[in-house]
């Protein structure tokens, strides 16, 4: 299952995608589970790492898409965001803040239909090499990698063993 969330200010736009992702699940054979957010400031106010793919908006009122990206880029490096914009200078930033790709509207399937498979290749080589936790109710990322001791609750000689003690 991959997690997608769409955030878009316009509801016309959010059918469309959503259309599309229904259309590809059935060509495609995949599932996603999609929740969609009409700003980068309800996205952002109770953010968890737990998607895997953002299709964002880059113009929306109060929150940029590009300010909304930074924020969950120091939150969550692990994310791959796809910009969705009217306007082609906007896209060339999207780069500066590590998107994975961009799409310019309207949108059409196929054009769509082709991100879509290069980002889930992405997202799909990743999977296995990452783990979400809960530490303090907080749902953190982690890529295998960076997993540097794991402790079934055994207590080992010279390091700590009581919770909290780390």
């Amino acid at each position: 299952m991959i997690r997608i969330a769409i955030v878009e200010d316009e509801q016309e736009q959010i059918n469309i995608m959503q259309e599309f992702l229904t259309r590809y699940e059935q060509e495609k054979n995949v599932d996603f589970e999609v929740a969609v957010f009409d700003s980068g400031v309800k996205f952002l106010a109770d953010y968890q790492p737990i998607y895997d793919l953002v299709f964002m908006d880059i113009q929306m009122p109060h929150l940029n898409g590009l300010d909304t990206a930074r924020t969950i880029f120091s939150m969550d490096k692990n994310i791959g965001i796809v910009f969705v914009t009217n306007m082609m200078q906007y896209a060339i930033k999207g780069y500066e803040v590590d998107a994975l790709d961009f799409i310019v509207k309207p949108l059409k399937y196929y054009q769509f239909s082709v991100k879509l498979a290069r980002v889930i290749e992405k997202v799909r080589k990743r999977e296995g090499r990452e783990i979400v936790l809960t530490v303090s109710k907080e749902k953190i990322r982690l890529s295998v990698s960076e997993i540097l001791l794991c402790d079934g609750g055994q207590a080992h000689p010279g390091l700590p063993h009581q919770p909290g003690d780390l």
